[in-house]
């Protein structure tokens, strides 16, 4: 089965395997698609069109300082750093707002050996827009 690659806008999808210690992340850039392996510790990846080395240190340092005295082991506080409008409001913050972009949406996918969850938000993290939440069981 092949992908259909040259019909979708430039992606990367991260893959974290808890049981074998293992992320993986494949990067399609309209020409090539790569994959990586990193090492198995805490990583944020952002993306940008207006400026991606700042707006990577930005979101890096707001990342370490939600991080700062607490365990970011829960979904709870990754939906709520990805409404975070640090250091302020804009092109640089992970829930980014400039006069011609914003965030466009919000997905996260949770796999468990009985069950697999996407949780999509349409638009920005801070909108009120509801979340949509679909599961499907994955016993055999």
């Amino acid at each position: 089965m092949t992908f259909p690659l040259r019909k979708l806008r430039p992606f990367r999808l991260i893959a974290i395997l808890p049981s074998e210690r293992r992320v993986t992340k494949w990067r399609w850039n309209l020409e090539w698609l790569t994959t990586r392996d990193h090492k198995w510790q805490r990583q944020h990846w952002f993306s940008s069109g207006f400026d991606e080395p700042r707006a990577e240190l930005e979101r890096k340092c707001v990342c370490d300082a939600a991080q700062d005295g607490q365990s970011p082991a829960n979904l709870g506080w990754l939906r709520q750093l990805h409404c975070s409008h640090a250091p302020k409001r804009g092109p640089f913050s992970i829930c980014m707002h400039r006069a011609d972009a914003t965030t466009v949406s919000y997905t996260e996918i949770t796999v468990s050996g009985q069950r697999a969850t996407m949780r999509y938000k349409p638009g920005a993290c801070c909108s009120n827009g509801a979340m949509v939440t679909r599961t499907i069981s994955l016993a055999r």
